[in-house]
Parts: structure tokens; sequence; C-alpha cells
């Protein structure tokens, strides 16, 4: 799990940019979310492995509204089965995500 704290303003708009390379020991789907603090799904990127495992790039962008000031945390994770989070039977590893928030301006 990757996450990011940051000190957001009432209605204006920030932008999350995730990357990061999954290990694939295997087929299967796999799901990468962008979550808020209760690991609600905020944004999904699915991946389809080829039968021999691969590495793949995974992003996610996304544009948020703040509704409040204060404190905002951001996290990603990953799901390779039900209920399998980040190090599930096909995801056999994850290298380098990074997440990064942007302020883009008033909504």
């Amino acid at each position: 799990i990757v996450t990011v704290t940051f000190s957001a303003v009432a209605n204006r708009r920030y932008r999350y940019t995730v990357t990061g390379l999954l290990v694939s020991d295997s087929a299967g789907n796999t799901v990468t979310h962008l979550t808020d603090t209760s690991n609600n799904a905020l944004r999904e990127y699915f991946t389809y492995y080829p039968s021999s495992g691969a590495y793949v790039m995974g992003f996610i962008d996304y544009i948020e509204t703040a509704s409040s000031t204060g404190s905002l945390t951001r996290k990603v994770r990953h799901i390779s089965g039900p209920g399998t989070y980040y190090y599930g039977s096909n995801v056999r590893d994850s290298i380098a995500w990074k997440i990064r928030v942007e302020d883009i301006g008033p909504a």
C-alpha cells in the first residue's frame, strides 16, 4: 500500500496521478484501487495478464473536489482475486508505485 496525506482546501480540485509496475507470476485479472481512508474505491485500473506472466504498467488519473478543508489521505492497493489485497495469488510484487497530488484550481 502506498499512502499520501495532504492538507486540502474546500471547493478546490485535486488531481491524483498514480503510476507503478505490477509483476505477475501467472494469468489472471488484477485491479488497482485508488481509495480514501475507509478503502472506498475512488478509481480502479484493470489489467489482464497473459498466460506466461508479465510486467504491466499501472496508471490512474483521477480528479476530486475537496468537500471541506483539512487533512485528506489517499492510498493505492491491489486486488488479484476477491478479498486478496496487495500480494495476491497472481500479483507477486509491485515496484515503485507513486502517487502525485496536484492542486488544479477552484471547482
